[in-house]
């Protein structure tokens, strides 16, 4: 059977604010999550050498969680697999015309 987990190979910083709004009764430790955002720099990239540059405010992750994108998608996938929901991966949706 195929998942729609199995072809993400990514990661990426979350907010998990979601997560806490869709699963109220589950503890920060128990979201898929490896942990909060400790530090955070922008370099611009030179032939010479690299430097920093202030951190643009949408760059800033501060209270957010470093986050495997495939562990999250198959942990999303069982939570709703779990409630009795049909995943089936590989199938457009698409609204049909009127």
């Amino acid at each position: 059977m195929r998942y729609p987990w199995t072809c993400c190979s990514s990661g990426a910083v979350v907010n998990p604010r979601a997560l806490r709004e869709l699963f109220p009764e589950l503890s920060e430790s128990e979201l898929p999550m490896r942990g909060p955002v400790t530090k955070e720099a922008v370099y611009l990239l030179t032939l010479v050498t690299p430097s920093t540059i202030p951190t643009p405010p949408t760059m800033l992750n501060h209270g957010n969680r470093v986050a495997s994108l495939c562990e999250l998608v198959c942990w999303l996938g069982e939570q709703t697999e779990a409630l009795g929901v049909n995943v089936l991966p590989g199938f457009p949706v698409a609204r049909q015309p009127q």
